[in-house]
């Protein structure tokens, strides 16, 4: 019982996204190993969790969207292969972004993949082909996703290959798009629309934030959602006041009080946008080994 607590304690506390993403895709694995071969779920498992091509048997099933992404049948190297280039990419992305983008890059490219999969399934079905897109299971669009927003945030980031070599990421995310496209299976295709829609949306969400494009659309329809108002609590004012003396003849140095609030305030405030940009554009041209340890300190305040 101890170490079920201890290891709760361990995901909630101390593992990181991509630590999470990894854990959980390999609980489901070995889960749905035993469930299907000994004949609890009887070898249905799967079809729950995938996303069909079928719109009538996605209609039945909307929750696969979310659930395909964990799902990879007893293919071991499909996991693996996921799992080595999640772990690579996101301890990049998890050095220089925050972890809402890391899992917004991963979860919206497993959803962009799985509805272009559909898309192109509806596509087909309106045309009156029959084309066989099989189902649609596996992290690969959350990879891809995360893999391609890294290579275009930072593309000369330094990789040491096999321990031997150094080599600019942008190397190797290209050979590994390269690669996932040559080995398309003819007759299941469903995966590689996945890893497509998985590099758009990665791309997207890069040039995003490096201001390459005009999202001020995408933000309209984001603001629809948000309340019209922002509730104010007094007990935030009041902790902006600054300290009173409790003996009337003593004088606070005000100028000394607020000089060493600020000065605390530069350790721990939040980094703005700003700061961070120009610190990215550094990265981006001259590595993460130029930075100074002020800035290495912003990055890592802006990553909590």
């Amino acid at each position: 019982m101890k170490s079920v607590k201890d290891f709760i304690y361990q995901f909630k506390n101390i593992y990181s996204p991509m630590k999470k993403l990894i854990v959980i895709n390999t609980i489901v694995f070995f889960l749905a190993l035993i469930f299907d071969k000994t004949g609890i779920t009887n070898g249905q498992l799967g079809a729950y969790l995938s996303v069909p091509s079928s719109i009538k048997a996605f209609a039945l099933q909307p929750w696969s969207l979310i659930t395909h992404a964990f799902y990879h049948s007893d293919d071991l190297f499909h996991l693996l292969g996921n799992m080595i280039f999640l772990y690579f990419y996101g301890q990049i992305l998890l050095n220089l972004q925050s972890e809402k983008r890391f899992y917004e890059l991963f979860f919206y490219g497993c959803l962009v993949g799985a509805l272009l999969f559909l898309g192109v399934s509806v596509s087909f079905m309106l045309a009156g082909k029959t084309v066989q897109l099989g189902s649609l299971y596996g992290a690969s669009a959350g990879v891809m996703s995360v893999a391609v927003a890294t290579t275009w945030l930072f593309p000369n980031f330094e990789l040491m290959l096999f321990g031997v070599f150094r080599t600019p990421i942008k190397w190797v995310t290209i050979a590994v798009v390269l690669l996932g496209f040559l080995n398309i299976n003819v007759t299941n295709p469903g995966g590689q629309l996945a890893h497509l829609g998985g590099i758009i949306f990665g791309s997207i969400y890069a040039f995003q934030l490096q201001g390459r494009i005009n999202t001020s659309i995408f933000t309209s329809i984001k603001n629809l959602f948000k309340p019209k108002y922002t509730v104010v609590d007094e007990r935030d004012f009041m902790k902006k006041q600054p300290p009173k003396s409790k003996n009337p003849f003593v004088k606070v140095n005000e100028n000394k009080a607020n000089r060493a609030n600020h000065s605390e305030s530069g350790k721990t405030r939040k980094p703005n946008q700003d700061e961070i940009d120009a610190i990215l554009d550094k990265i981006n041209q001259s590595g993460y080994s130029s930075l100074t340890q002020d800035e290495k300190d912003i990055l890592f305040r802006a990553s909590e």
